[in-house]
């Protein structure tokens, strides 16, 4: 009877330390995946500052280091995942990625614009489709604070691109929507993490400082000036050095 109590509990707690591993592992991944979108902005930044012909802190350079950066997160996400389930999805994405660099490596054509929504949001959304998907296997809440301070890196990125696009393609009314919508997803997530009892002050002030930033954007937005792309890219790189050290200290 001591006997098959103790192989009782042996196989419990091997199962939940199993349970442990598997819920860790899909943070783990939640985590590479908000890494890989937010490379995805910084490469559309700089294949639009190409485009421009605009060399401030040489975005071919930044460009080739994005998608070196990406490939690494590739290879790190399939040492990781073991699901069948998301493995399928990551092979999706790594399918998807052999156009994306081939955009990323050419140079900038007349119409880029066209070529981003093809290749790149295909790639972005498949991504997320790997995060969501790692969020629900994981049956916990870990990794959702990091997850919503990831979009807070992401959003003041994709606003820079977008407000370039307003300003140097014909596209002006839609991008300029586009902005609205960003600065409103922003405000969702940052209020969220805000009202977030998990999350502790310290991070809630560095949401406040990157909520105060963002008026710039507004600012941009509302205006009919243009502005020089070194001095936006310049604020959403402060706000994305910001947006690190808050997921770095949102789920601790």
């Amino acid at each position: 009877m001591r006997n098959r109590v103790r192989a009782f509990l042996v196989a419990l707690i091997m199962t939940t330390t199993a349970q442990a591993q598997s819920s860790t592992s899909c943070v783990k991944i939640v985590d590479a995946g908000i890494d890989q979108v937010i490379v995805i902005a910084r490469m559309k930044k700089n294949y639009v500052m190409m485009k421009m012909n605009n060399k401030y802190k040489n975005p071919k350079e930044k460009l080739a280091e994005a998608v070196a950066s990406y490939e690494k997160g590739l290879e790190m996400l399939t040492a990781t995942i073991a699901d069948a389930d998301i493995k399928k999805l990551l092979e999706k994405n790594k399918s998807l990625w052999v156009d994306a660099k081939a955009l990323m490596q050419a140079p900038p054509s007349k119409d880029f614009f066209k070529l981003f929504n093809q290749k790149i949001k295909p790639l972005r959304s498949s991504m997320r489709g790997i995060i969501r998907a790692a969020k629900t296997k994981s049956g916990t809440d870990l990794g959702e604070n990091s997850y919503l301070a990831g979009k807070l890196s992401v959003i003041p990125q994709k606003i820079a691109n977008l407000y370039m696009m307003k300003n140097y393609t014909t596209h002006a009314d839609k991008m300029g929507k586009a902005i609205d919508k960003q600065i409103a997803l922003y405000k969702k997530v940052s209020n969220k993490l805000t009202s977030s009892a998990n999350v502790p002050d310290s991070c809630k002030a560095i949401i406040q400082k990157l909520d105060k930033e963002l008026n710039y954007f507004k600012f941009l937005n509302s205006g009919s000036s243009t502005f020089v792309p070194a001095l936006i890219y310049r604020k959403t790189n402060k706000m994305s050095t910001s947006a690190k050290k808050l997921r770095a200290g949102v789920d601790k």
